[in-house]
């Protein structure tokens, strides 16, 4: 008896050869790559969206996904997956990194830019603070807690540590004169610290050994320097007259005249309006009026241009110096004390 035939037809098995799988394989990927390439170009064309620049702070230890997706939330890098592929291939393959910090990006780029520039650091930002001569260390203080947005009260800490004045070989009871006032550049996490180091660091690296010669050669000591350039800053706006200012103090210490400084009276009592005759009687380390000698410590922080004023005074007969008045900025300067009174009379003409 014969078998009745299936009528179920056979299937026939299609085996492809191992290089053709590789084959199709590598097209594949191809065309993904082109794809993806394709839509990287794209969108890397586009201009940011944002109309205004945007501050970016990117973290330590923050993944690729994370800075992707801050930049999403600012309306750049998108479509976000395209970002952290373009990231993540270069981590890899080109051994280039998105640095933590802030970052100021412009609003008049394309993503081309941008990317290009964020593994640069080009788009690093950085505050601009500056701190003008002759402030005291509680001015400094506020100024970068105003502009720098640090704790005030924790660079006031710094500024009075025994600590720190022990390390850097300061021989007083806070930081006052040892400050550097300039123009910084800090970035937007700086920290109080931060701050208060690059102004410390400034000011010793301001101090060359050439000065410390110039200061030995006239019988001061560094600290004696800046006390007396933190009254030549207190005493006139005018950077053209810190030498002969300067002159008029060297000349007094010499011959142990008091120097009758209202700033270091001022100082002393802890006021900036106007001194009243009484004030000039208060006794205090600082009252210059009842103390021969320069004050115990400096008044303020003085400037480059003042302490090297301190140093190199300028040689002259003067002993006296009071204001021209009105609007000028500059002071008559008297040899004897019959001169400087006509030169108060003179200002108070011209005060009028």
């Amino acid at each position: 008896m014969k078998k009745a035939k299936s009528n179920r037809k056979k299937r026939v098995k299609f085996n492809l050869s191992t290089p053709l799988r590789i084959t199709l394989g590598v097209v594949v990927t191809l065309l993904i790559g082109i794809l993806v390439f394709n839509s990287i170009y794209k969108s890397a064309l586009n201009k940011l969206t944002p109309e205004t620049s945007v501050l970016i702070n990117i973290q330590k230890g923050e993944s690729i996904n994370q800075i992707v997706d801050e930049f999403n939330a600012k309306g750049m890098m998108k479509p976000g997956w395209i970002y952290k592929f373009y990231f993540k291939y270069t981590a890899k393959f080109e051994n280039r990194f998105i640095a933590a910090g802030s970052f100021s990006i412009p609003s008049s780029i394309t993503h081309y830019e941008l990317i290009d520039r964020m593994v640069t650091g080009e788009f690093s930002a950085f505050r601009k603070i500056t701190f003008p001569e002759g402030l005291t260390f509680e001015e400094i203080a506020q100024i970068a807690a105003k502009k720098g947005g640090v704790n005030e009260a924790e660079f006031l800490e710094l500024c009075t540590s025994d600590s720190v004045l022990k390390a850097h070989k300061i021989d007083s009871k806070n930081i006052e004169g040892f400050l550097l006032p300039e123009t910084y550049f800090f970035k937007f996490d700086a920290t109080a610290k931060d701050i208060f180091n690059r102004l410390l660091f400034a000011a010793e690296d301001n101090w060359t050994t050439e000065m410390d010669s110039k200061a030995k050669a006239i019988n001061m000591s560094k600290k004696q320097v800046l006390t007396l350039a933190s009254i030549i800053e207190a005493e006139t706006p005018s950077a053209k007259e810190y030498r002969k200012v300067s002159g008029v103090y060297h000349n007094r210490l010499r011959i142990g005249m008091p120097l009758q400084a209202d700033p270091t009276v001022q100082y002393g009592l802890g006021m900036k309006k106007k001194l009243l005759r009484s004030d000039l009687k208060t006794p205090t380390p600082y009252n210059t009026y009842m103390t021969r000698g320069l004050p115990p410590t400096p008044i303020n922080n003085p400037g480059k241009g003042a302490i090297l004023a301190a140093l190199e005074p300028e040689q002259h007969n003067f002993l006296y110096f009071v204001a021209v008045g009105g609007n000028r900025l500059e002071h008559n300067f008297a040899a004897t004390f019959a001169e400087h009174k006509r030169n108060i009379q003179k200002y108070k003409v011209n005060k009028k």
